[in-house]
Protein backbone atom coordinates (compact mmCIF):
# COMPACT_ATOMS: atom_id res chain seq x y z
CA UNK A 1 0.00 0.00 0.00
CA UNK A 2 3.00 2.02 0.50
CA UNK A 3 3.67 2.56 -2.93
CA UNK A 4 -0.05 3.44 -4.12
CA UNK A 5 0.09 5.69 -1.12
CA UNK A 6 3.44 6.98 -1.44
CA UNK A 7 4.59 6.70 -4.97
CA UNK A 8 8.26 5.58 -3.62
CA UNK A 9 10.12 3.97 -6.43
CA UNK A 10 10.45 -0.11 -6.22
CA UNK A 11 14.63 0.76 -4.95
CA UNK A 12 13.69 2.24 -1.95
CA UNK A 13 10.60 0.69 -1.06
CA UNK A 14 12.46 -2.34 -1.63
CA UNK A 15 15.49 -0.94 0.87
CA UNK A 16 12.99 0.08 3.43
CA UNK A 17 11.73 -3.60 4.26
CA UNK A 18 15.48 -5.22 3.18
CA UNK A 19 14.30 -6.85 0.07
CA UNK A 20 15.31 -7.04 -3.31
CA UNK A 21 14.15 -4.62 -6.13
CA UNK A 22 12.84 -7.25 -8.41
CA UNK A 23 11.42 -8.76 -4.82
CA UNK A 24 9.61 -5.66 -4.20
CA UNK A 25 7.74 -5.11 -7.94
CA UNK A 26 6.42 -9.27 -7.54
CA UNK A 27 5.06 -8.14 -4.30
CA UNK A 28 3.88 -5.04 -5.77
CA UNK A 29 2.37 -6.64 -8.51
CA UNK A 30 0.37 -9.59 -6.50
CA UNK A 31 -1.08 -7.10 -3.87
CA UNK A 32 -2.20 -4.68 -7.24
CA UNK A 33 -3.56 -8.27 -8.62
CA UNK A 34 -5.56 -9.07 -4.99
CA UNK A 35 -7.13 -5.54 -5.25
CA UNK A 36 -7.82 -5.60 -9.46
CA UNK A 37 -9.67 -9.02 -8.62
CA UNK A 38 -11.69 -7.58 -5.94
CA UNK A 39 -12.74 -4.21 -7.70
CA UNK A 40 -16.17 -3.97 -9.03
CA UNK A 41 -16.93 -4.79 -12.75
CA UNK A 42 -18.37 -1.88 -14.94
CA UNK A 43 -22.02 -3.04 -14.72
CA UNK A 44 -21.92 -3.88 -11.47
CA UNK A 45 -20.33 -0.83 -10.14
CA UNK A 46 -23.16 1.11 -12.39
CA UNK A 47 -26.12 -1.27 -10.59
CA UNK A 48 -24.92 -0.96 -7.16
CA UNK A 49 -25.15 3.56 -8.05
CA UNK A 50 -28.52 2.96 -8.83
CA UNK A 51 -29.23 1.20 -5.83
CA UNK A 52 -27.56 3.49 -4.07
CA UNK A 53 -29.56 6.57 -5.97
CA UNK A 54 -26.12 7.89 -6.83
CA UNK A 55 -27.11 10.40 -9.42
CA UNK A 56 -25.77 12.17 -11.61
CA UNK A 57 -22.33 10.05 -11.93
CA UNK A 58 -19.55 11.93 -13.10
CA UNK A 59 -17.39 10.86 -15.73
CA UNK A 60 -13.60 12.00 -16.49
CA UNK A 61 -10.49 11.12 -18.17
CA UNK A 62 -7.45 11.38 -16.17
CA UNK A 63 -3.45 11.12 -17.80
CA UNK A 64 -1.62 9.60 -15.12
CA UNK A 65 2.27 10.25 -15.95
CA UNK A 66 5.09 8.03 -16.63
CA UNK A 67 8.31 7.83 -17.27
CA UNK A 68 9.39 8.54 -21.26
CA UNK A 69 9.46 4.94 -22.66
CA UNK A 70 10.65 3.18 -25.72
CA UNK A 71 8.67 3.75 -28.70
CA UNK A 72 7.10 6.74 -26.37
CA UNK A 73 5.25 8.43 -28.47
CA UNK A 74 1.84 7.01 -28.12
CA UNK A 75 1.97 7.18 -24.86
CA UNK A 76 2.57 11.49 -25.13
CA UNK A 77 -0.41 13.68 -24.85
CA UNK A 78 -0.45 16.98 -26.65
CA UNK A 79 -2.72 18.38 -24.56
CA UNK A 80 -1.46 17.76 -21.08
CA UNK A 81 2.04 17.63 -22.66
CA UNK A 82 3.91 14.79 -20.87
CA UNK A 83 3.69 10.82 -20.99
CA UNK A 84 1.04 9.09 -19.55
CA UNK A 85 -1.67 6.31 -19.54
CA UNK A 86 -5.06 7.54 -20.12
CA UNK A 87 -7.53 6.68 -17.59
CA UNK A 88 -11.43 6.41 -17.32
CA UNK A 89 -12.81 6.80 -14.24
CA UNK A 90 -16.68 6.89 -13.33
CA UNK A 91 -17.43 8.80 -9.62
CA UNK A 92 -20.26 9.47 -7.35
CA UNK A 93 -21.98 12.61 -6.65
CA UNK A 94 -19.76 13.36 -4.08
CA UNK A 95 -16.68 12.36 -5.85
CA UNK A 96 -15.86 8.74 -4.40
CA UNK A 97 -14.68 6.89 -7.44
CA UNK A 98 -16.82 3.59 -8.18
CA UNK A 99 -14.98 2.61 -11.26
CA UNK A 100 -11.84 2.82 -13.36
CA UNK A 101 -10.86 1.62 -16.73
CA UNK A 102 -7.81 -0.39 -18.02
CA UNK A 103 -5.16 1.97 -19.13
CA UNK A 104 -4.75 3.44 -22.25
CA UNK A 105 -1.61 5.11 -24.42
CA UNK A 106 -2.02 9.22 -23.06
CA UNK A 107 -2.82 10.28 -26.67
CA UNK A 108 -5.94 8.39 -26.83
CA UNK A 109 -9.08 10.87 -26.60
CA UNK A 110 -11.48 10.77 -23.39
CA UNK A 111 -14.59 10.17 -25.90
CA UNK A 112 -12.64 7.16 -28.08
CA UNK A 113 -11.68 5.57 -24.58
CA UNK A 114 -14.95 5.61 -23.65
CA UNK A 115 -16.02 3.92 -26.54
CA UNK A 116 -13.30 1.30 -26.23
CA UNK A 117 -14.08 0.32 -22.47
CA UNK A 118 -18.21 0.23 -23.62
CA UNK A 119 -18.87 3.23 -21.55
CA UNK A 120 -21.34 4.43 -22.80
CA UNK A 121 -23.77 1.50 -23.60
CA UNK A 122 -23.15 0.48 -20.25
CA UNK A 123 -24.41 3.87 -19.17
CA UNK A 124 -27.40 3.93 -21.37
CA UNK A 125 -28.25 0.54 -20.13
CA UNK A 126 -28.16 1.35 -16.81
CA UNK A 127 -30.46 4.76 -17.72
CA UNK A 128 -27.71 6.52 -15.66
CA UNK A 129 -27.51 10.22 -15.93
CA UNK A 130 -24.38 11.02 -16.17
CA UNK A 131 -21.89 14.53 -16.15
CA UNK A 132 -19.05 14.79 -18.56
CA UNK A 133 -16.82 17.65 -19.68
CA UNK A 134 -16.70 18.94 -23.44
CA UNK A 135 -14.22 15.92 -24.48
CA UNK A 136 -17.10 13.48 -24.51
CA UNK A 137 -19.23 16.02 -26.93
CA UNK A 138 -20.29 13.84 -29.49
CA UNK A 139 -21.36 11.04 -27.12
CA UNK A 140 -24.03 8.36 -29.03
CA UNK A 141 -25.19 8.24 -25.14
CA UNK A 142 -28.63 10.33 -24.53
CA UNK A 143 -27.45 9.77 -20.95
CA UNK A 144 -24.37 11.88 -21.01
CA UNK A 145 -24.95 15.25 -20.64
CA UNK A 146 -21.75 17.88 -21.44
CA UNK A 147 -21.43 21.90 -21.74
CA UNK A 148 -22.86 23.90 -24.13
CA UNK A 149 -19.94 24.66 -26.10
CA UNK A 150 -19.07 28.30 -28.44
CA UNK A 151 -18.64 31.54 -27.70
CA UNK A 152 -21.40 33.95 -26.91
CA UNK A 153 -23.91 31.54 -25.52
CA UNK A 154 -27.02 33.02 -24.45
CA UNK A 155 -27.24 33.42 -20.53
CA UNK A 156 -29.16 30.47 -19.83
CA UNK A 157 -26.71 27.78 -21.24
CA UNK A 158 -23.82 30.41 -19.57
CA UNK A 159 -25.89 29.37 -16.28
CA UNK A 160 -26.46 26.06 -17.30
CA UNK A 161 -22.84 25.53 -18.18
CA UNK A 162 -22.01 27.01 -14.26
CA UNK A 163 -24.11 24.67 -12.23
CA UNK A 164 -22.91 21.67 -14.51
CA UNK A 165 -19.20 22.54 -12.85
CA UNK A 166 -20.03 22.59 -9.63
CA UNK A 167 -22.03 19.45 -9.92
CA UNK A 168 -18.81 17.97 -12.20
CA UNK A 169 -16.34 19.67 -9.06
CA UNK A 170 -16.05 16.76 -6.90
CA UNK A 171 -15.12 13.75 -9.15
CA UNK A 172 -12.43 16.18 -11.16
CA UNK A 173 -10.81 17.03 -7.36
CA UNK A 174 -10.57 13.25 -6.85
CA UNK A 175 -9.15 12.71 -10.05
CA UNK A 176 -6.17 15.57 -9.73
CA UNK A 177 -5.66 13.83 -6.32
CA UNK A 178 -5.53 10.25 -7.85
CA UNK A 179 -2.83 11.77 -10.26
CA UNK A 180 -1.05 13.51 -7.37
CA UNK A 181 -0.80 10.47 -5.73
CA UNK A 182 0.84 8.67 -8.87
CA UNK A 183 4.23 9.52 -9.27
CA UNK A 184 6.93 7.63 -10.82
CA UNK A 185 6.34 4.02 -9.95
CA UNK A 186 2.58 4.14 -8.54
CA UNK A 187 0.32 1.53 -8.64
CA UNK A 188 -2.85 2.04 -10.64
CA UNK A 189 -5.50 -0.65 -10.11
CA UNK A 190 -8.03 -1.46 -12.56
CA UNK A 191 -10.67 -3.10 -14.18
CA UNK A 192 -9.28 -6.69 -14.93
CA UNK A 193 -5.50 -5.15 -15.78
CA UNK A 194 -3.72 -3.92 -12.55
CA UNK A 195 -0.49 -2.77 -13.34
CA UNK A 196 2.43 -0.26 -12.38
CA UNK A 197 2.33 3.16 -13.83
CA UNK A 198 6.25 4.33 -14.55
CA UNK A 199 8.83 2.26 -16.27
CA UNK A 200 12.50 2.50 -16.80
CA UNK A 201 13.47 4.83 -19.85
CA UNK A 202 15.48 1.74 -21.60
CA UNK A 203 12.60 -0.51 -20.91
CA UNK A 204 11.19 -2.41 -24.10
CA UNK A 205 7.49 -2.51 -24.05
CA UNK A 206 5.28 -2.34 -27.28
CA UNK A 207 3.46 0.89 -27.22
CA UNK A 208 1.68 0.52 -30.78
CA UNK A 209 -1.05 -1.81 -29.67
CA UNK A 210 -3.93 -2.42 -26.58
CA UNK A 211 -6.11 -5.43 -26.84
CA UNK A 212 -9.15 -5.11 -25.36
CA UNK A 213 -11.66 -7.26 -23.85
CA UNK A 214 -14.96 -5.19 -23.31
CA UNK A 215 -17.74 -5.87 -21.01
CA UNK A 216 -20.53 -7.09 -23.27
CA UNK A 217 -18.66 -9.49 -25.24
CA UNK A 218 -17.66 -12.99 -24.35
CA UNK A 219 -14.30 -13.38 -23.09
CA UNK A 220 -12.11 -16.08 -25.03
CA UNK A 221 -9.04 -17.64 -23.54
CA UNK A 222 -7.37 -17.77 -27.79
CA UNK A 223 -7.90 -13.82 -28.05
CA UNK A 224 -8.88 -10.50 -27.27
CA UNK A 225 -12.15 -8.91 -29.05
CA UNK A 226 -10.42 -5.42 -29.80
CA UNK A 227 -7.52 -4.58 -30.29
CA UNK A 228 -6.48 -0.34 -30.26
CA UNK A 229 -3.83 0.61 -32.65
CA UNK A 230 -1.64 3.70 -32.40
CA UNK A 231 1.63 3.31 -34.50
CA UNK A 232 2.30 4.79 -37.52
CA UNK A 233 3.10 2.22 -39.92
CA UNK A 234 0.74 -1.12 -40.92
CA UNK A 235 2.05 -4.26 -41.27
CA UNK A 236 0.43 -7.14 -43.65
CA UNK A 237 1.91 -10.49 -43.74
CA UNK A 238 1.05 -13.24 -46.19
CA UNK A 239 -0.58 -16.60 -45.00
CA UNK A 240 1.57 -18.34 -43.36
CA UNK A 241 1.00 -22.38 -44.12
CA UNK A 242 3.30 -25.34 -42.71
CA UNK A 243 6.61 -24.88 -44.58
CA UNK A 244 9.97 -24.32 -43.32
CA UNK A 245 12.57 -22.19 -44.64
CA UNK A 246 13.69 -24.44 -47.64
CA UNK A 247 9.92 -24.85 -48.69
CA UNK A 248 10.00 -28.27 -47.41
CA UNK A 249 5.95 -29.53 -45.39
CA UNK A 250 5.75 -29.72 -41.88
CA UNK A 251 3.81 -31.60 -40.27
CA UNK A 252 1.71 -33.62 -42.61
CA UNK A 253 -1.49 -34.60 -41.45
CA UNK A 254 -1.01 -33.26 -37.78
CA UNK A 255 -3.00 -29.61 -37.20
CA UNK A 256 -1.21 -28.95 -34.62
CA UNK A 257 2.30 -28.81 -35.82
CA UNK A 258 1.67 -26.80 -39.39
CA UNK A 259 -0.73 -24.45 -36.55
CA UNK A 260 2.87 -24.28 -34.70
CA UNK A 261 4.56 -23.93 -38.00
CA UNK A 262 2.71 -21.14 -39.06
CA UNK A 263 2.86 -19.17 -36.08
CA UNK A 264 6.83 -19.58 -35.92
CA UNK A 265 6.61 -18.78 -39.57
CA UNK A 266 4.49 -15.47 -38.58
CA UNK A 267 7.57 -14.64 -36.03
CA UNK A 268 10.22 -14.55 -38.01
CA UNK A 269 7.97 -12.48 -40.64
CA UNK A 270 7.17 -9.64 -38.03
CA UNK A 271 11.18 -10.25 -36.91
CA UNK A 272 12.05 -9.29 -40.09
CA UNK A 273 10.24 -5.93 -39.79
CA UNK A 274 11.44 -4.94 -36.05
CA UNK A 275 8.10 -6.31 -34.70
CA UNK A 276 6.70 -8.98 -32.37
CA UNK A 277 3.45 -10.45 -31.66
CA UNK A 278 2.74 -7.63 -29.32
CA UNK A 279 2.20 -5.46 -32.63
CA UNK A 280 -0.31 -7.44 -34.17
CA UNK A 281 -3.75 -6.29 -34.68
CA UNK A 282 -5.64 -8.77 -36.37
CA UNK A 283 -5.26 -12.46 -37.48
CA UNK A 284 -7.06 -13.97 -39.67
CA UNK A 285 -6.69 -18.22 -40.16
CA UNK A 286 -8.31 -20.28 -42.68
CA UNK A 287 -8.26 -23.71 -41.87
CA UNK A 288 -9.20 -27.04 -43.90
CA UNK A 289 -12.97 -28.38 -43.10
CA UNK A 290 -13.08 -26.38 -39.28
CA UNK A 291 -15.03 -27.84 -36.82
CA UNK A 292 -15.37 -26.87 -32.68
CA UNK A 293 -13.56 -30.58 -32.22
CA UNK A 294 -10.41 -29.42 -33.74
CA UNK A 295 -10.21 -26.09 -31.60
CA UNK A 296 -8.41 -27.26 -28.80
CA UNK A 297 -5.38 -28.54 -31.59
CA UNK A 298 -5.60 -25.19 -32.98
CA UNK A 299 -5.28 -24.05 -29.51
CA UNK A 300 -2.04 -26.56 -28.61
CA UNK A 301 -0.52 -25.30 -32.11
CA UNK A 302 -0.65 -21.81 -30.73
CA UNK A 303 0.70 -22.77 -27.14
CA UNK A 304 3.64 -24.57 -28.78
CA UNK A 305 4.47 -21.43 -30.92
CA UNK A 306 4.06 -18.95 -28.22
CA UNK A 307 6.40 -21.17 -25.71
CA UNK A 308 9.28 -21.11 -28.66
CA UNK A 309 8.92 -17.52 -29.62
CA UNK A 310 8.89 -16.33 -25.58
CA UNK A 311 5.64 -14.55 -26.51
CA UNK A 312 1.54 -14.48 -25.41
CA UNK A 313 -0.20 -14.43 -28.98
CA UNK A 314 -4.39 -12.98 -27.71
CA UNK A 315 -4.68 -10.54 -30.99
CA UNK A 316 -8.18 -10.17 -32.33
CA UNK A 317 -8.85 -13.28 -34.48
CA UNK A 318 -11.33 -14.48 -37.35
CA UNK A 319 -11.58 -18.43 -38.15
CA UNK A 320 -12.59 -19.56 -41.48
CA UNK A 321 -13.75 -23.08 -42.95
CA UNK A 322 -12.50 -23.41 -46.16
CA UNK A 323 -12.61 -27.00 -48.32
CA UNK A 324 -9.37 -26.75 -49.14
CA UNK A 325 -6.18 -24.31 -49.08
CA UNK A 326 -3.42 -23.95 -52.11
CA UNK A 327 -1.90 -27.66 -51.96
CA UNK A 328 -3.51 -30.95 -50.85
CA UNK A 329 -1.51 -31.48 -47.64
CA UNK A 330 -2.11 -28.02 -46.06
CA UNK A 331 -4.70 -27.90 -43.12
CA UNK A 332 -4.63 -24.17 -41.88
CA UNK A 333 -3.10 -21.05 -43.43
CA UNK A 334 -2.80 -17.73 -40.86
CA UNK A 335 -2.24 -14.20 -41.75
CA UNK A 336 -1.69 -11.86 -39.82
CA UNK A 337 -1.75 -7.44 -39.91
CA UNK A 338 0.34 -5.61 -37.36
CA UNK A 339 0.95 -1.69 -36.39
CA UNK A 340 4.46 -0.44 -35.10
CA UNK A 341 6.05 3.31 -35.16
Amino acid sequence: MRAAGKGETFADLGAGFEVSTSTTWRYVQEAVALLSARSPKLMAALRKAGKDRLHPLILDGTLIATDRVRPDRPYYSAKHRYHGMNVQVIAGPDGMILWTSEALPGRTHDLTAARVWGILRALVQAGTITLADKGYQGAEASVVITPYKGRDKPTPQKQANRSHAKLRGPGERVNAQMKSRNRRGAVVVVEGKPGVVGFDRDEELSMAVTLVNPDGLPKVDLYRQVSVATGSKMVFIAGQVARDADGGKVGEGDLVAQVEQCYLNLGTALAAVGATFDDVVKLTVYAVELTTDKLPLFAEGVSRAAAKLGVTIVPPLTGIGVTALAEPDLLVEVEATAVID
